[in-house]
C-alpha cells in the first residue's frame, strides 16, 4: 500500500479490527485496574499477596498510548474520506459521552456519602469538576487516572491540525517537535501544572505507535515472533522493577514503551484470529479503564471483613472482585457504550448520504 501525498492512500477499504490490539487492549486495563487494587490493599492492609506482581501494572496506560497512536494513524490512513472535523467529532463521541457518564456516578456517590457523612476521598469542587468535564490537560481531575485522558486529547488535537493539512511527513515532525520539547523540558528540571501534562514524555509512545502503523501499511514486519518475545521479557521486567535499575532509560516511555511497541509490533506481524471473548475485553477496555476504581472503592468496604482475614480468602476475594468488575464492564458495555456508538456511526451515515444526494443531482 502505498501512501501518496496529502499522507493518504488513494483507494482503500473501510479499516477491519486487528483482534491482536484487542487483547492489547483488555490486557492493557486489567493491568491498570490490578495495580490499582494492589495499590489500595498495600495502603489499607499492608498486603503482600498475589496482586503484587501488579505492582507496576501502571506500565498498561504506556501500553494505551503506543495502541493509540498506531489505531489513530491506521484507522485515517484507511478512510481517504475522512476530513479533520470529522475526526474531531468521531473522537469527541469516542471519548467524551461515557465519560461524562461515569464522571456523573462520581459526583452522585460523592453527594450520596456526604449525607452520611463519607468522604468521597476525591475533589468534587466546581473548578475540578469543570476541568474534569472538558479534560483540560491541568493535574486536577475528579477520576484520577482522568489525566492520561487529556494528554490523549492533546494527542488528536496535534492529529487533526496536521496529519489533514501536511499530510504524514507534517504529523511526524510535529510528533517529533513535542516529543524533543518534552525531553528538553524533563532534561532542564522545569516543573509547573501545565507542562506536567502537555508535554508529559509518554508521548513518545504515540509516536512509536504511529511509526508501526507506517510500517504495518507498508506491510514491512520481519522477525515478528523474535521481537514479539523481546517485548514480552522486557514489559514484564518493567512490571516487576518499575524501571528501577535501568539508568537514563527508566523513564516510562523507554522502560515500558518501548517493550510495548515491541510486543505490538509482534502482534501486527503475526496475525490471526482470536476467540470472541477476548475481542469483547477489548471492547470493554475503555469502560473498564473508567469504572475500575469506583467499583473498587465500594468492592473493598463490601468485602472489608473478608479481606482484612488475610490467606487464601483474601486472595480469592480480590480474584472475584478483579473479575466481577471486568465482567461488570463487558456489559456497559454491551448495553451502553456499543449502542451509543452504533447510534453515532449511524447518524453519521446517514449525514454522509444527504450531503452526498444534492451533489450526485446537480452532476
Amino acid at each position: 500500500m502505498t501512501i501518496e501525498t496529502p499522507g493518504r492512500p488513494s483507494k482503500a477499504a473501510a479499516p477491519k479490527k486487528i483482534e491482536g490490539i484487542q487483547l492489547l487492549r483488555a490486557l492493557a486495563a486489567i493491568l491498570v485496574a490490578a495495580f490499582h487494587l494492589n495499590g489500595s490493599m498495600v495502603n489499607d492492609y499492608g498486603y503482600d499477596g498475589l496482586l503484587g506482581l501488579f505492582r507496576h501494572g501502571e506500565a498498561g496506560v504506556d501500553l494505551f498510548f503506543v495502541i493509540s497512536g498506531f489505531i489513530i494513524l491506521h484507522t485515517t490512513l484507511k478512510r481517504p474520506e475522512m476530513t479533520r472535523n470529522a475526526f474531531l467529532e468521531a473522537r469527541a463521541f469516542r471519548i467524551y459521552p461515557i465519560y461524562w457518564a461515569i464522571l456523573a456516578a462520581y459526583l452522585l456517590l460523592a453527594v450520596v456519602g456526604a449525607r452520611f457523612g463519607v468522604e468521597a476521598g476525591y475533589a468534587t469542587d466546581p473548578l475540578t469538576v469543570l476541568n474534569s468535564a472538558a479534560l483540560f490537560p491541568y493535574p486536577r481531575e475528579v477520576i484520577t487516572i482522568a489525566w492520561t485522558l487529556t494528554i490523549e486529547v492533546l494527542f488528536y488535537l496535534v492529529f487533526a491540525l496536521t496529519f489533514f493539512r501536511f499530510g504524514v511527513k507534517g504529523f511526524l515532525t510535529a510528533m517529533l517537535a513535542w516529543v524533543l520539547l518534552s525531553q528538553a523540558v524533563k532534561a532542564a528540571g522545569f516543573e509547573g501544572p501545565w507542562t506536567a501534562l502537555t508535554l508529559y514524555t509518554g508521548n513518545a509512545e504515540f509516536l512509536y505507535g504511529a511509526l508501526l502503523a507506517l510500517a504495518f501499511a507498508q506491510g514491512r514486519m520481519p522477525a515478528a515472533l523474535p521481537v514479539l518475545l523481546a517485548g514480552v521479557v522486557g514489559f514484564s521486567a518493567f512490571l516487576w522493577t518499575g524501571g528501577e535499575g535501568y539508568g537514563p532509560l527508566s523513564s516510562r516511555e523507554f522502560g515500558a514503551g518501548i517493550p510495548a511497541a515491541a510486543i505490538l509490533y509482534g502482534i501486527l506481524g503475526l496475525g490471526g484470529r482470536l476467540p470472541r471473548v477476548f475481542t469483547l475485553l477489548g471492547d470493554a477496555s475503555y469502560v473498564l479503564y473508567l469504572i475500575h476504581l469506583l467499583a473498587f472503592s465500594v468492592l473493598l468496604r463490601v468485602f472489608g471483613s473478608v479481606l482484612a482475614q488475610g490467606g487464601l480468602l483474601q486472595e480469592a476475594a480480590l480474584l472475584v472482585m478483579l473479575v466481577a468488575v471486568t465482567a461488570a464492564s463487558a456489559i456497559v458495555h454491551l448495553l451502553v457504550e456499543q449502542p451509543l456508538q452504533r447510534w453515532y456511526r449511524a447518524r453519521r451515515r446517514e449525514r454522509i448520504s444527504a450531503t452526498a444526494r444534492p451533489a450526485a443531482g446537480r452532476s
